[in-house]
């Protein structure tokens, strides 16, 4: 199947450098250059990016610099829930769009990217993960 860019929201979850290097299921430099590729494909065939970040320490932190060429206010949004969906602005930004499938990349799949694809198939979207662009923190998860 294929994206339309009409279609489609490339979410990116979390992508701060300080989280990314708590990885332990792929390095931080792979995923940091995994998510530059699918930015330069977003940017290349026109698929319109999300951007999810959290507080890290004192309060929200930019995102890697591979991907800021792609952030602007409008399409980023901080999350303090697990769940992004329950921020009204963040879903009135997909629902303003003509979208019916979110791909997510991010870190960590058992946190940001899990509750991002959860409520995101609540509200009827269909659900792509970026493969090696999602990554975790916990070793459990590595096995």
């Amino acid at each position: 199947m294929f994206l339309q860019s009409e279609k489609t929201q490339v979410i990116f979850c979390d992508v701060h450098r300080s989280l990314i290097n708590q990885s332990v299921t792929i390095s931080p430099d792979s995923l940091v250059s995994n998510n530059a590729l699918l930015a330069e494909l977003c940017l290349y065939f026109q698929l319109p990016t999300t951007f999810l970040t959290v507080p890290v320490s004192t309060g929200p932190t930019g995102i890697i610099d591979s991907l800021q060429f792609l952030q602007t206010p409008n399409n980023t949004f901080h999350r303090l829930d697990a769940d992004p969906f329950k921020d009204g602005l963040l879903v009135e930004h997909l629902a303003s769009t003509s979208a019916n499938t979110v791909v997510i990349s991010g870190f960590a799949i058992e946190v940001g990217v899990m509750f991002t694809a959860l409520g995101a198939l609540q509200k009827g979207y269909r659900v792509m993960l970026g493969g090696q662009k999602v990554l975790s923190c916990l070793s459990r998860i590595k096995n």
